[in-house]
């Protein structure tokens, strides 16, 4: 993917990712990805917010 995405010609990733997803946030720091923020009460499932960390990686 990060390949296929320089030859398309983007220079960064940028993704959210759940607060409560921890299996992912790990999947993407083990991938290269940087924390750069975090969106507070972002999402909204069964009346709950949840914060959502974001992530970039640079190409």
């Amino acid at each position: 993917m990060f390949e296929a995405s320089r030859l398309k010609g983007y220079e960064k990733i940028f993704t959210f990712i759940r607060a409560d997803n921890t299996a992912a946030l790990t999947t993407y720091l083990n991938q290269g990805f940087q924390i750069v923020g975090t969106a507070k009460r972002h999402a909204k499932i069964d009346r709950i917010y949840l914060d959502e960390i974001i992530v970039e990686r640079f190409l």
